[in-house]
Order: C-alpha cells, then structure tokens, then sequence
C-alpha cells in the first residue's frame, strides 16, 4: 500500500536542528521508502549540502505581474486605487510597476475597463532537482537575489510535490523557520507537522508562537526536542500542559554538531539516534496514514 504523505518539518526559530532532522529522516526513509526532500526555506536552502550529488534538472519558477499598455488606456485610476499592496504607481501618462509588492491576485486585470492590462510572468527563483537512485529526490528551492517575495516560490514547490510526486511514500518540507507567511505556505496542506523545538527560554518563546500559528491553521503536528538537556524543564512542562505530544527527544551531542559544521550528516547511520528516527518515521505512517 502506497503511504504518499507529505511532512513539513518546522520550527519557530532558527537554529533547532530543522534541517539537520529533515535531511537524516529523508536519508532513513529512503532506505525502504521512495523518498522526496523539498528545501522550501528559499532564502537560504541547504539541505543539498549534505547530500553528494549533482543537479538533472533546473526549473525557472516565476510569478505573473501586470503590464499595461498605455496606447489602449484612459488613466482612469482603477488599478491603482484597487491594488491593496500598492504595486501600481500612476504618472500623468504612465505607470511604475513594483513587481516585488505584486501579489499576482489580478484585480486590476479583472476591473479594468479598457482592457489595457495583462499579466505577464517575471522570474522569481528556480527550482534543482537531484536524482540520487530510484528511491530518493532531493528538491531544492531557491530565490533570487533581490526577491521580496518567498511565498510564490513555496507555493510552486508544494504545487510541484502534489502534481508531479505522487508515487512518492514519503515528501519532506524543509520549511523555512518563523511564523511568518513563508512559514504558512510551507505547512500549510501537509498531512502533518514536526515541530522542532530547541530547550532554551528563546526557543520555549518561539515555539509558542508556532504552536499558535498551527493551531490557526488546524494543522496536525507534534513536537521533537533536540539538543535535549536533562535540566531544562520549562519546554516540557509547556508541551504537557498544552497537551502537545513530543515524539523523541535527541540529545546534544558535540561529534553530531561538529560533523554538521563540516556538511556531514550521519545521524541515521548512528545507533543513538537511528532508532528514534525510526520511530518516527514508524509514527508518521501509523498514524498519520
């Protein structure tokens, strides 16, 4: 039976080990599993640099923005005042377009009466395919310089797992760290949510603001502690209390830290951490499925 579940692994913060447990589950689960990796955190992606590989494919990803041509319109003034993100600057007799402020929601397009705008696509970012074996795919999605915009980006990387990864058992999400809208787009339609969590009162702080940003998204999550320290109890006295379940606690370990440093990724080969992996993977196909 075919599992195809997509898993978008986030967090509140930076620095909790996201990456780190997104690549390790993606390289376990490959061993059984056909596994995809999409690196959605477009602004600074890395998770291809724990794997040994090189591109097959590069996809241009771009967004529709408004073009108008001035030899058809009669400066009415409709576009401009219906653009709520104030993309559409009006001159006496010609336009500025700001294509980083453009949502691509085609108000303008659909309200003006002349006729005289169209979309037309600009780039945004690309998407690298790395075809490893038969069993796994590694995704990396990422911005151009210059590009305010991340969420159109993160939308076609989703759209393309839907439309194109099908046979696929397992789809990780690197999602990009926060609780801002890039955050949103990348966990927003998955069928579950890890949560990593770093035991620090700055990560406590910011793990409840995702928890709040999941909750408002009625998504499934669950959290997994990293760099887990037997002395800090604030984390876990927060997760019991909101009733939040914690899947595995992994715990500091400075050789896994200094091999990371170096773009060495090994923890699914390492007894310690291999079983929790494991039962991780073992949990998302239980119950999630």
């Amino acid at each position: 039976m075919k599992i195809n579940l997509k898993i978008s692994i986030a967090s509140g913060k930076g620095g909790t080990g996201k990456t780190t447990l997104a690549t390790a589950l993606a390289k376990l689960a490959s061993e059984k599993y056909k596994t995809a990796l999409f690196d959605v955190d477009v602004e600074e992606p890395n998770s291809a640099l724990f794997f040994s590989g090189k591109s097959e494919k590069v996809d241009i990803v771009t967004k529709l923005v408004p073009r108008i041509d001035t030899s058809i319109c009669n400066f009415c003034g409709i576009c401009e005042s219906v653009c709520n993100f104030n993309a559409i600057l009006q001159l006496r007799n010609d336009f500025i377009i700001y294509d980083n402020l453009c949502h691509s929601c085609n108000a303008c397009v659909g309200l003006c009466l002349k006729k005289a705008i169209t979309m037309q696509p600009v780039r945004i970012g690309q998407m690298k395919r790395y075809e490893f074996d038969n069993s796994f795919t590694l995704v990396e999605t990422i911005m151009d310089v210059g590009i305010e915009q991340s969420t159109p980006l993160i939308h076609k990387a989703v759209k393309t797992a839907y439309l194109e990864f099908n046979d696929y058992d397992f789809i990780f999400f690197d999602a990009p760290p926060g609780t801002a809208c890039p955050t949103v787009a990348a966990t927003s339609n998955m069928d579950f949510v890890l949560l990593v969590a770093e035991p620090t009162l700055f990560g406590l702080h910011d793990m409840k603001l995702a928890v709040n940003m999941l909750r408002e998204s009625n998504m499934q999550f669950a959290v997994v502690i990293n760099k887990f320290i037997e002395t800090f109890y604030p984390m876990e006295h927060y997760l019991n209390s909101e009733n939040i379940e914690i899947l595995e606690r992994f715990p500091l370990d400075m050789d896994v830290a200094k091999q990371y440093a170096v773009g060495v990724n090994e923890m699914h080969g390492s007894s310690q951490f291999r079983d929790k992996l494991s039962n991780i993977l073992d949990y998302l196909k239980e119950k999630v499925n």
